[in-house]
């Protein structure tokens, strides 16, 4: 049942309806943990064929399942509309529901930097895009932009340096 994903749903999920009512910041935080559990006991299955001493050899790998915030929202049976109005409607949900989103994008994140989940298609996911433009501000708070910024020769250091430095630049004040 490995590629059948929307078969499966949280046992807290009594049918197909979008529509399951979390009671407290707990309870979503088990449905959650119920999907991350999903997530790693239901990896992808992928055909592989290869050649090996003239012959042709078949077999079948298991690729990791990405987390999302639509495969957990579907997971748990709400809506993402849902879960972004609980998310502003009902703050002691907000830092579970952080946490929760946290640990999705760490997933991908770290998935992706080890090369287990095409790194493209994950940055573009996470809202990293393949653009190559830098911004920020100068020494004497002008903006800068600087295109064609290559980190490949980054060390794993300076990634984090600049991965932080972004982010702080993107989050609103």
């Amino acid at each position: 049942m490995a590629n059948r994903f929307w078969e499966m749903g949280s046992s807290r999920v009594t049918s197909h309806a979008i529509n399951t009512e979390y009671d407290s910041p707990g309870a979503l935080w088990d449905a959650a943990v119920e999907y991350f559990n999903f997530v790693d006991d239901n990896p992808l299955s992928q055909d592989v064929h290869s050649f090996s001493q003239g012959s042709m050899v078949s077999g079948t790998i298991d690729k990791p399942r990405a987390m999302s915030l639509m495969g957990l929202c579907r997971f748990i049976g709400i809506s993402r509309n849902q879960w972004k109005k609980i998310k502003e409607g009902k703050l002691d949900f907000t830092p579970v529901m952080d946490k929760i989103e946290d640990i999705i994008y760490t997933q991908k994140w770290e998935l992706a930097a080890a090369e287990v989940l095409n790194p493209n298609f994950i940055a573009r996911d996470l809202g990293m895009g393949d653009k190559s433009t830098l911004l920020g501000a100068g020494e004497k708070g002008e903006h800068l932009t600087v295109s064609g910024f290559d980190v490949s020769n980054l060390t794993l250091e300076q990634l984090q340096v600049l991965e932080t430095a972004l982010l702080e630049a993107m989050t609103p004040k």
